[in-house]
């Protein structure tokens, strides 16, 4: 269990899994502060947590792969669907949990987030008049939301761990029981999980899992068939999320030849209009830096001084990906891009 320091601002302590099973323990700042209470989420979600990501989901299914092969054990993965969990919290429940959390200007401050929501219906494109009040569901699209989202699904979920079963070998006891992003759920061991039972757990937190959609796995040395299952994006098998990414890879580079680089789909003026946005206002993501992709250049940059970027040929892309891979030359590149972007463009 990883818990919070109950004095001033909290820090979480989060175990990383590494290849040996050993934990490492990290500090993680929450946005609330504790009262008396010890606050535990468990270390296994990797859903909006500052240094957590679907990386952590994906390589942790990756090593439990290599873990099967390893000791010949077949691992049974249990993923159960929970149908739009964000709009289905129950909102009193919600503030019920929290209010053993958070001091009394937080409270208030959330209570007046999930306070007077009202919900307007769209169908066939229409919006309908008469909107109404909803008194379920978390609001979307806030930096809070996530997180008050995060502490109920726990809360949910420390109930359900009740009624899994405990590992009963050395071997059991090394896996990591539970992998989360957000509402994405996976429980693990060496038997499937009844998803009956924690379908009547969630329940009572009106948080409801689609039966028909309940993934079951099973990791083996012999078996194959997992490889292709996918995680958070990324196939367990490395071969296989490789030549997938490969031809994601090599239908992006196509769509971006044929839409943004070949004829004359988009003007010269709104390509350079773009780029200096995109290299100037979109240059980090979470707080790190991003590469940003020049919109057209010929092969040796000669026109660049001259403020006309072109990239006609096939030719020409590769070159580009190969400076991509060097960084020095891909900042000059960027750089020499963005000066071009910001000067005033001749008309077309």
């Amino acid at each position: 269990m990883c818990f919070v320091r109950p004095h001033g601002y909290a820090y979480l302590f989060i175990p990383l899994l590494h290849s040996n099973s050993q934990p490492e323990a990290t500090g993680e700042k929450l946005p609330f502060r504790s009262t008396n209470q010890w606050l535990s989420l468990v270390c296994s979600q990797s859903g909006f947590r500052p240094e957590r990501s679907t990386s952590d989901v994906a390589w942790t299914h990756k090593w439990l792969a290599a873990k099967a092969k390893k000791e010949d054990v077949e691992i049974k993965i249990t993923g159960i669907d929970m149908s739009a969990a964000f709009d289905t919290i129950d909102r009193q429940i919600l503030l019920d949990i929290i209010e053993r959390i958070v001091e009394e200007d937080e409270l208030r401050i959330i209570r007046f987030l999930l306070s007077d929501t009202v919900i307007n219906t769209r169908i066939n494109g229409a919006t309908k008049e008469r909107p109404f009040v909803s008194n379920i569901g978390t609001p979307q699209g806030d930096s809070l939301s996530p997180v008050l989202f995060s502490v109920y699904l726990e809360n949910a979920l420390k109930e359900v761990r009740t009624i899994l079963p405990r590992p009963t070998n050395k071997l059991e006891k090394t896996l990591p029981t539970e992998i989360a992003y957000a509402d994405d759920v996976d429980f693990v061991g060496l038997n499937f999980v009844d998803t009956e039972e924690v379908q009547n757990t969630l329940h009572k937190y009106n948080l409801l899992v689609n039966i028909d959609k309940t993934e079951f796995t099973t990791l083996s040395r012999a078996g194959t068939e997992y490889k292709n299952t996918k995680k958070v994006g990324t196939l367990i098998g490395d071969e296989e999320d490789v030549e997938r990414r490969k031809r994601l890879s090599n239908a992006a580079l196509t769509k971006l030849l044929n839409v943004w680089i070949k004829g004359d789909k988009i003007k010269r003026k709104t390509k350079l209009k773009l780029y200096s946005y995109f290299a100037t206002h979109g240059k980090k993501f979470r707080g790190r830096p991003l590469t940003t992709l020049p919109v057209v250049l010929n092969k040796d940059l000669s026109r660049l001084q001259e403020n006309t970027l072109q990239l006609t040929t096939r030719e020409d892309l590769e070159h580009l990906r190969c400076i991509a891979q060097n960084r020095q030359q891909w900042r000059e590149l960027s750089t020499r891009i963005r000066k071009a972007a910001e000067a005033p463009p001749s008309d077309d």
